[in-house]
């Protein structure tokens, strides 16, 4: 997640392109104190940059790992913000840290940063990478903006889908019993072994490019932060902007913009620090305490990102190269394994439940709650009686918890159960159209997802995984993995209760 940015600015004389002086944008992000700094130009294909990154891992021979996405944003001239591509060869990258490498993919989105041995959880400090550009820069006064996003491995392999037991959960159509998801395509209809979805699918089988969770993908370790909305939203122009809030970005400094009072509202700390003055675009803050400065310590730059609409989220995901996951992904991130169900279980692979809900250092880095998992029950943000909005991302999470305290997958994905509800691709016959393709780092002039078959009007979304409005009573409990509440509602607008996250396919 994104907290303050640090500038430097440099000049650079007699490049291989004449004279191109830079301004360059650093972007921190506190999630395991990942920290980006020292973004320098070495020549007119080459950027250099230093990474501190704490509590990294990879077991499993590589079956369980984390890993950070990085993308780059340039400005040439005073244009628009634009995605820089980078190359799609590994090898024209590089790092001092042997222990670690670059993955370039093949739409040259972006580079994955990883552990390259396996090993237990390690602290990586001030490692530098040599980043290779797919093209030349030419000639200009350029700006750039550096960011990176926690992102986890999710392996390969056989998984099962539903539970057999909670509301419109994914079952085989005759048994009623949770089905298996195996390297070959899911029947669809209502025979024995075949997939009820819930939906009236006019297919007999799930298409092979449709992400039904069994082959890799790697997916955002945490839901989309507010600073990382934040700044997402400083790179848009006026119009992109518009439609990617409530309040116009006109609107007096200091307003909240996520929703229509202009005031603060269920912890969305999102401000306009800047009007517009109907010509150039707004700049954006975070201001959960307003009675202090925007951008401080305690605003909560790192509180998940509520009242985010399918289009808010596809938006985000398609300008940072990323793609939505699908519900069936969303389920295979937290799968016990292939032959383990746990009936109306949660995220942490129990069917108890802790509600965090007495908050400690309210709106900073390292907000938590005082309340604790034990034994069986996990921790989590939901209930009626709670904080009234998301907590930080991670919130449960430190070097010494274990999964059920942090409230975390199998996997090491956290807040699948609670905080937000997580906007997925659904599996009706408009989620079916989707593929495994990423965003291509630009939206339209209006500031929508351009990528096909996303769907910006939400006919192929749904809603999985509960929030903090969320109840867990008895049978009753959406924020249960099977659990799909909200089957016939499609996410088309912002809700208080509402995030999400992304993913992106595995290509190398």
């Amino acid at each position: 997640m994104d907290s303050k940015i640090g500038i430097m600015r440099r000049v650079f004389l007699k490049l291989i392109v004449s004279v191109i002086a830079m301004i360059f944008q650093v972007h921190k992000v506190n999630a395991n104190n990942l920290v980006f700094s020292q973004l320098v130009v070495e020549d007119d294909s080459h950027l250099n940059f230093t990474v501190s990154w704490d509590n990294s891992w990879t077991e499993n021979n590589h079956l369980n790992h984390d890993a950070v996405w990085v993308f780059v944003k340039y400005q040439v001239n005073g244009s628009e913000w634009r995605s820089l591509k980078l190359s799609p060869v590994s090898e024209n990258h590089s790092t001092s840290d042997s222990g670690l490498e670059v993955l370039g993919v093949e739409d040259s989105m972006g580079v994955f940063i990883k552990q390259k041995s396996t090993g237990n959880s390690t602290f990586i400090v001030s490692a530098n990478f040599r980043i290779g550009l797919a093209q030349p820069l030419n000639q200009g006064s350029y700006s750039f903006q550096l960011f990176g996003i926690e992102m986890v491995y999710i392996a390969e392999g056989d998984f099962l889908l539903g539970d057999g037991i909670s509301n419109h959960t994914f079952k085989d159509s005759l048994s009623g019993a949770p089905i298996s998801v195996q390297n070959n395509p899911t029947p669809l209809g209502i025979g024995n072994n075949q997939l009820w979805t819930g939906f009236s699918n006019s297919i007999q089988q799930i298409p092979a490019s449709y992400p039904s969770g069994w082959k890799a993908f790697y997916c955002m370790k945490y839901e989309i932060s507010q600073s990382q909305y934040m700044t997402f939203l400083n790179c848009l122009t006026l119009a992109q902007q518009t439609t990617r809030i409530v309040m116009p970005p006109t609107s007096p400094a200091g307003t909240f913009c996520m929703n229509s009072t202009g005031n603060l509202a269920n912890r969305n700390s999102l401000v306009i620090s800047q009007s517009s003055d109907g010509i150039n675009p707004a700049q954006f803050a975070c201001n959960l305490n307003t009675t202090n400065g925007f951008n401080e310590w305690d605003d909560g730059q790192n509180l998940a990102m509520n009242f985010l609409s399918w289009s808010d989220l596809i938006a985000y995901l398609d300008w940072s190269g990323l793609r939505p996951i699908t519900e069936m992904e969303f389920e295979k991130i937290c799968s016990e394994g292939v032959d383990k169900v746990i009936p109306l279980g949660f995220a942490w692979g129990t069917a108890f439940s802790v509600d965090g809900n007495t908050l400690q250092l309210d709106g900073t880095p390292a907000e938590t709650v005082q309340e604790i998992a034990n034994d069986s029950a996990g921790l989590a943000n939901h209930g009626y009686s709670g904080v009234q909005g998301p907590l930080r991302c991670g919130f449960g999470a430190n070097q010494t918890n274990l999964r059920l305290q942090a409230g975390a997958s199998v996997t090491g994905v956290m807040e699948l159960s609670g905080n937000l509800w997580e906007l997925c691709v659904a599996t009706n016959d408009f989620g079916f159209q989707f593929g495994t393709l990423s965003g291509d780092g630009k939206l339209d002039e209006q500031g929508q997802a351009d990528q096909a078959f996303w769907y910006p009007n939400a006919e192929n979304a749904i809603y999985r995984g509960g929030a903090w409005l969320s109840g867990v009573t008895g049978s009753f409990r959406d924020l249960a993995v099977a659990d799909r509440f909200y089957l016939n509602l499609r996410p088309s607008f912002r809700r208080n209760t509402t995030g999400g996250r992304g993913g992106r396919s595995v290509t190398w």
